[in-house]
């Protein structure tokens, strides 16, 4: 229900941008389905350790993921299963990078995303930030994954773990969040993040700028799911404004998809 709720809000965000219009609704319902498959996958896999039979199938489920996002779901998925389960996730990424189906590029970037993901992974596996880091030695130490993931993620955590910095900017959002609905004024809601933005992510890594912009969307999706008719489609409107200028289409559509989960 949950899935379905989050389509057709995404359904109403396109309006007033013709690239939310082509590509938020589709791909919010293409990749809930893909990830689907994924698991299931996994789940055999996890079964039979079989790397072979994993492989082949994947070519024949209706994957329309980008492969980094293939990475991601094998990778996060496996954050919640057994050591010995875990292990052969690493093992089986491990292999299709050896094998060719993913690129060391492509692992890099699944890995960070499971990094940008961590603190919502973390509800629900209280011990995931370890098991993170974990998995990625293991990936390093294999050499498929460049050591410079490894620090660049470790940066990453140590910026993020500044709890003050963290909080001072998810209050603003909320603040933001607040004031728009209570004055709808979008484009003085973008100048607003935009202020916002500079403050803060001016010196700072990627990584750590993307997984606080996209607490924004998942937080303005939220409340609008909550308020009336009118707040979602000034939302829409607000959504339309800032993506893909302020905040990437990618970061809209992972914020949909974890409202939907």
């Amino acid at each position: 229900m949950a899935s379905m709720i989050c389509a057709a809000y995404g359904q109403r965000c396109h309006a007033d941008s013709v690239q939310l219009r082509e590509s938020l609704p589709a791909r919010l319902l293409t990749s809930l389905s893909s990830k689907q498959q994924l698991r299931q996958g996994v789940d055999e896999y996890c079964q039979s350790f079989d790397v072979d039979t994993f492989t082949r199938d994947l070519h024949t489920y209706d994957v329309t993921l980008y492969h980094s996002d293939i990475a991601y779901v094998l990778h996060k998925y496996s954050l919640d299963k057994s050591t010995l389960q875990r292990t052969a996730v690493d093992k089986l990424l491990i292999a299709l990078v050896k094998r060719g189906v993913l690129t060391s590029a492509q692992l890099a970037a699944g890995i960070r995303k499971t990094s940008d993901h961590i603190d919502d992974i973390a509800v629900d596996v209280v011990n995931a930030p370890m098991l993170l880091h974990e998995s990625i030695q293991f990936l390093v130490a294999s050499g498929v994954l460049p050591v410079e993931v490894e620090r660049e993620i470790d940066e990453s955590n140590e910026l993020l773990s500044d709890s003050k910095t963290v909080q001072s900017i998810k209050d603003h959002y909320e603040q933001i969040i607040d004031d728009f609905f209570d004055d709808p004024h979008v484009q003085h809601t973008c100048d607003e993040l935009i202020d916002l933005h500079t403050l803060y992510f001016a010196h700072q890594s990627v990584e750590y700028a993307s997984a606080l912009k996209y607490y924004f969307i998942t937080k303005l999706i939220n409340h609008a799911l909550d308020r009336s008719n009118d707040d979602r489609e000034h939302a829409c409107k607000l959504l339309s404004a800032v993506v893909p200028s302020i905040i990437s289409i990618d970061q809209a559509i992972k914020a949909f998809e974890y409202t939907a989960r």
